[in-house]
Protein backbone atom coordinates (compact mmCIF):
# COMPACT_ATOMS: atom_id res chain seq x y z
CA UNK A 1 0.00 0.00 0.00
CA UNK A 2 1.73 3.01 -1.11
CA UNK A 3 1.08 6.02 0.96
CA UNK A 4 2.08 9.61 2.34
CA UNK A 5 2.58 12.02 5.32
CA UNK A 6 1.08 15.31 5.59
CA UNK A 7 2.13 17.06 8.44
CA UNK A 8 4.15 20.35 9.60
CA UNK A 9 5.52 19.53 12.35
CA UNK A 10 9.05 17.00 11.28
CA UNK A 11 9.39 15.65 15.06
CA UNK A 12 5.25 13.97 14.02
CA UNK A 13 6.43 13.25 10.10
CA UNK A 14 9.69 11.26 11.46
CA UNK A 15 7.11 9.60 13.89
CA UNK A 16 5.32 7.68 11.44
CA UNK A 17 7.73 7.54 8.89
CA UNK A 18 9.55 5.54 11.26
CA UNK A 19 6.41 3.33 11.60
CA UNK A 20 5.65 3.17 8.63
CA UNK A 21 9.04 1.38 7.32
CA UNK A 22 8.85 -1.05 10.09
CA UNK A 23 5.31 -2.47 8.13
CA UNK A 24 5.64 -4.62 5.11
CA UNK A 25 2.23 -3.57 4.02
CA UNK A 26 3.10 0.07 3.82
CA UNK A 27 5.38 1.72 1.33
CA UNK A 28 6.12 4.99 2.31
CA UNK A 29 6.55 7.14 -0.72
CA UNK A 30 7.25 10.71 0.83
CA UNK A 31 6.32 13.34 3.62
CA UNK A 32 5.35 16.74 3.17
CA UNK A 33 5.34 19.76 5.25
CA UNK A 34 3.09 21.42 3.55
CA UNK A 35 -0.48 20.23 1.84
CA UNK A 36 0.16 22.21 -0.86
CA UNK A 37 2.73 20.33 -1.91
CA UNK A 38 0.80 16.36 -1.09
CA UNK A 39 -1.55 17.75 -3.83
CA UNK A 40 0.88 18.39 -6.69
CA UNK A 41 2.96 15.11 -5.79
CA UNK A 42 -1.04 13.81 -5.98
CA UNK A 43 -1.69 14.73 -9.48
CA UNK A 44 1.20 12.83 -10.83
CA UNK A 45 1.31 10.01 -8.82
CA UNK A 46 -1.21 6.92 -7.34
CA UNK A 47 -1.06 6.85 -3.42
CA UNK A 48 -3.96 4.40 -1.56
CA UNK A 49 -3.36 5.90 1.77
CA UNK A 50 -2.42 9.29 3.27
CA UNK A 51 -1.44 10.25 7.09
CA UNK A 52 -2.51 13.43 7.64
CA UNK A 53 -2.52 16.51 10.01
CA UNK A 54 -5.74 18.86 10.52
CA UNK A 55 -3.91 21.54 11.70
CA UNK A 56 -1.41 23.21 9.21
CA UNK A 57 -0.88 26.45 8.74
CA UNK A 58 -2.41 28.56 5.70
CA UNK A 59 -3.99 25.33 4.28
CA UNK A 60 -5.36 22.81 6.70
CA UNK A 61 -6.01 19.23 6.32
CA UNK A 62 -9.85 19.31 5.96
CA UNK A 63 -8.67 22.01 2.96
CA UNK A 64 -6.75 19.08 1.36
CA UNK A 65 -10.01 17.20 1.59
CA UNK A 66 -12.05 18.80 -0.07
CA UNK A 67 -9.22 20.28 -2.48
CA UNK A 68 -8.47 16.63 -3.86
CA UNK A 69 -10.29 14.57 -5.93
CA UNK A 70 -10.68 11.39 -5.89
CA UNK A 71 -9.36 11.11 -2.50
CA UNK A 72 -7.25 8.16 -1.10
CA UNK A 73 -7.68 6.37 2.12
CA UNK A 74 -7.01 9.04 4.60
CA UNK A 75 -5.55 8.55 8.56
CA UNK A 76 -5.98 11.80 10.23
CA UNK A 77 -3.50 12.16 13.34
CA UNK A 78 -3.68 14.83 15.35
CA UNK A 79 -3.71 16.52 18.79
CA UNK A 80 -7.11 17.52 18.71
CA UNK A 81 -9.93 15.49 19.51
CA UNK A 82 -12.81 18.23 18.55
CA UNK A 83 -12.47 17.27 14.98
CA UNK A 84 -13.39 13.81 15.57
CA UNK A 85 -16.85 14.20 14.27
CA UNK A 86 -16.69 16.21 11.74
CA UNK A 87 -14.06 13.97 10.42
CA UNK A 88 -16.18 11.04 9.68
CA UNK A 89 -18.30 12.94 7.44
CA UNK A 90 -15.91 12.51 4.95
CA UNK A 91 -16.82 8.93 3.29
CA UNK A 92 -12.23 8.77 2.44
CA UNK A 93 -11.30 9.21 6.03
CA UNK A 94 -11.14 5.86 7.68
CA UNK A 95 -9.53 6.60 10.53
CA UNK A 96 -8.85 9.43 13.20
CA UNK A 97 -6.13 8.73 15.57
CA UNK A 98 -4.91 10.77 18.46
CA UNK A 99 -1.32 12.08 17.64
CA UNK A 100 0.56 10.09 18.74
CA UNK A 101 -0.68 7.76 21.85
CA UNK A 102 -2.24 5.00 19.91
CA UNK A 103 -0.81 5.80 16.26
CA UNK A 104 0.97 2.50 16.05
CA UNK A 105 -2.41 0.81 16.14
CA UNK A 106 -2.15 1.96 12.11
CA UNK A 107 1.08 0.30 11.41
CA UNK A 108 0.17 -2.87 13.26
CA UNK A 109 -3.10 -3.40 12.01
CA UNK A 110 -3.48 -2.76 8.11
CA UNK A 111 -3.45 -5.69 6.59
CA UNK A 112 -2.44 -6.87 3.03
CA UNK A 113 -6.24 -5.71 1.87
CA UNK A 114 -5.69 -2.46 2.91
CA UNK A 115 -8.52 -2.69 5.59
CA UNK A 116 -7.34 -2.21 9.59
CA UNK A 117 -7.44 -5.06 11.56
CA UNK A 118 -9.04 -5.20 15.28
CA UNK A 119 -6.19 -4.55 17.82
CA UNK A 120 -5.70 -6.61 20.68
CA UNK A 121 -5.69 -4.59 24.32
CA UNK A 122 -2.21 -6.24 25.06
CA UNK A 123 -0.94 -4.79 21.40
CA UNK A 124 -1.83 -1.71 22.32
CA UNK A 125 -0.54 -1.48 25.96
CA UNK A 126 3.02 -2.93 24.11
CA UNK A 127 2.93 -0.29 21.51
CA UNK A 128 1.54 2.60 22.78
CA UNK A 129 3.99 5.95 22.88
Amino acid sequence: MNCIVIDDEETSRAIVSHLAENNPNVQLLDCFSSAINAIKYLNEYSIDLVFLDIHMPTFTGFDFIRTVKNAPKIILTTSDKDFALEAFEYECIIDYFMAFTVNCLVFLGIDGTGFLNPISPNILKATAF
